[in-house]
């Protein structure tokens, strides 16, 4: 029993060790006290002694420096591991220590033996000394293979390790230390490890070991060493002192445990940290800008009702309709880059790349916004030689222009815009350039953010909502290109945009559709709104189609059945209350029909995971608010296609 209480008392204090002296570990190399420790027992007692050690090391190990702390199960593999490692390592050293102690027994028993018998049996003595000579031999060869397994086995872990006499002297350090560093055994012994620390540290280090050497305390540092690639790492290194019978040091046991990737962790987390405060700041002030600008259309247009209800004045009535319409019109230009937004970070943007012809984009542009930019003054101009075609997708390049031109026009009030259009190398270069009041440098890395705008702070509408640029990073990342800026605060401003030329070529435009088919069409309405669901009705019988409505989606299959499933086309809500989705309606309707009803899901839902089924379920999406004419368009669309 004595060995097995002094087992456990070299266990506690490697514990008491650890818990009082080496708190800054954390839960990092949580058996770094108990291998000295399962040493010491097993030198002392043998195999039960070293398992008691190393049985009661791993328990206490566990419960309070591995995952979940204060529980006696691992929860990952990797803990389990290192565990079982623990235990069969320290086992394995337990077993050589009691071969070593076997060994020392056997032989001082042989050597009293052959005492005896010298001092009884002269005439035996030659044959008996013979025999003690080689049972000598094997005990040294047994005592060299069990060293033999206690290098192979420091050769095992992972760390660099080394022995060192009780004056600090290095005598042996393992594999993976030459394997590091890139040195020879001959260049390291005693004090030639100093050669691979660096300069600036190598002070602080002999300080501290030769303190540990004289006070026979452990030594524990972190510091760089130079591997064979000439390069610095950060390694901690722990000495522990191996302490005979009578407290003096015997030999010094030393790791150095690398801690690049633990060091490269801690960054990266601290990183997306910051970068996790960052998106919750721009949330924030999105979330209050949002909030302002869907205001104060709805103000105006809660005062402009109650005129509408209280005068009957013609010209009044006009004015306020007029009002009413500028400010949904405001209301609709808010909501739809909001949705831009949505729609992009949710990742149902697809990108289809092909041929464009940038010159025909360019006119069709300046047919369309010349006009504005004359009304205030401003000249428009734009160069590009006819064939410059470039590899990317055409809709999503002509909203970067868009979004660029109709900044340049609304912050230019003299001048005039540019747009330039170049080849450099395999890439075209377009170039926006306006004589505005440009961009403060300090504010240069603010304006792709949703909401902010130069010279802006009242937050007049007739300036814009703040979400352009915003929506024109966005489309930049989903197509790859380079986009730059370069601007003269009160000057102008100039925005690159790099792409892909394309020398390949290009399509025929296809022919254009009108924007309403004639009448004759059945098309079923499924909508849980009353108010949106007679409007639906009221336009569409308008433009001379049937008309059939459902409130939800059981309603409608109930109304398909009566007309023999009999529809042209199918526009629905995608949430109907309760009941099942207008994508799920439309699906069952067609499956009912046994045909692929054309089929226009109009849903004012943006959020990423019902714009995601949606698009899923392979159906045509619109948002609302939807304008007449785009309703008009995208069901002549799907007409016909159908047709």
């Amino acid at each position: 029993m004595k060995i097995y209480a002094i087992a456990l008392a070299i266990v506690l204090a490697a514990a008491i060790l650890r818990l009082g002296f080496l708190l800054d570990l954390g839960l990092n190399a949580p058996f770094v006290t108990f291998y000295p420790a399962v040493m010491l027992a097993a030198l002392y007692g043998g195999l039960r002694a070293g398992a008691v050690a190393t049985v009661s090391s791993a328990l206490i190990a566990d419960y309070f420096w591995i995952e979940p702390v204060g529980a006696l199960i691992p929860v990952s593999m990797q803990d389990w591991v290192v565990l079982s490692l623990f235990v069969i390592t320290n086992i394995l050293v337990s077993c050589i220590a009691e071969n070593l102690q076997k060994a020392n027994i056997k032989l001082q028993d042989k050597e009293n033996n052959q005492k005896k018998e010298l001092e009884n049996q002269v005439y035996e003595r030659t044959s008996e000394l013979e025999k003690q000579i080689i049972e000598r031999k094997h005990a040294e060869e047994s005592l060299a293979e069990s060293e033999n397994r206690f290098r192979t086995l420091a050769n095992a872990i992972p760390q660099l390790a080394f022995i060192a006499h009780a004056d600090g002297h290095v005598h042996w350090y393992n594999e993976r230390w030459y394997q590091y560093t890139g040195e020879t055994p001959e260049s390291m012994e005693g004090w030639g490890w100093k050669s691979v620390h660096h300069p600036d540290v190598l002070p602080a280090v002999m300080e501290r070991w030769l303190t540990s050497i004289a006070t026979r305390n452990p030594f524990d540092m972190t510091f760089p060493l130079r591997g064979a690639d000439g390069q610095f790492r950060p390694f901690l290194t722990r000495v522990m002192p191996l302490l005979d019978s009578e407290g003096r040091v015997m030999e010094w046991f030393g790791t150095n445990t690398e801690l690049s990737e633990q060091i490269s962790m801690e960054n990266d987390l601290r990183k997306a940290k910051v970068e996790a405060e960052r998106a919750n700041l721009a949330k924030s002030k999105f979330l209050a800008a949002v909030s302002h600008d869907l205001r104060q259309p709805v103000q105006s247009l809660v005062l402009l009702l109650e005129v509408l209800k209280t005068h009957r004045d013609g010209s009044k009535v006009t004015k306020a309709i007029e009002a009413m319409g500028g400010a949904l019109n405001g209301l609709n230009d808010l909501l739809k880059g909001t949705l831009d937004i949505s729609r992009i970070d949710a990742g149902v943007v697809t990108v289809e790349l092909c041929s464009v012809d940038v010159r025909a984009m360019l006119k069709r542009l300046s047919v369309e916004y010349a006009p504005l930019s004359e009304r205030k003054g401003l000249k428009f101009r734009y160069f590009c030689k006819a064939g410059r075609h470039a590899h990317t997708d055409g809709a999503i390049l002509e909203r970067i222009i868009r979004n660029l031109v109709e900044n340049a026009i609304r912050y230019t009030n003299r001048g005039g815009l540019l747009i330039g259009v170049r080849p450099r190398g395999d890439r075209m270069r377009i170039e926006i350039v306006d004589t505005g009041i440009g961009i403060p440098a300090d504010k240069i890395g603010e304006i792709y953010e949703e909401f902010f705008q130069v010279g802006n702070p009242a937050r007049d509408h007739r300036l814009g909502l703040g979400l352009g640029l915003a929506i024109v990073r966005r489309c930049a990342r989903l197509l790859d290109v380079e986009l730059q800026v370069r601007s003269n605060e009160g000057r102008g401003t100039r925005f690159t945009i790099l792409l892909p030329l394309d020398g390949s070529v290009p399509v025929a435009p296809a022919p254009s559709i009108k924007t309403r088919i004639a009448g004759g069409a059945r098309i079923m309405i499924i909508e849980d709104n009353p108010k949106i669901r007679t409007g639906f009705q009221m336009l569409l019988e308008c433009w001379d189609y049937e008309v059939f409505c459902a409130e939800t989606g059981e309603i409608s299959l109930t109304v398909g059945e009566q007309e023999g499933w009999r529809f042209d086309a199918i526009i629905a809500d995608h949430r109907l209350g309760a009941g099942m989705s207008g994508t799920e309606t439309a699906a069952e309707i067609r499956r009912r029909a046994k045909r692929p009803i054309p089929t226009l899901i109009v849903t004012g839902d943006t959020s990423p995971e019902r714009i995601e089924e949606v698009h899923a379920s392979g159906f045509e999406m619109l948002h609302k608010p939807v304008a007449p004419d785009a309703l008009a368009r995208r069901m002549a669309i799907l007409l016909q296609a159908a047709g």
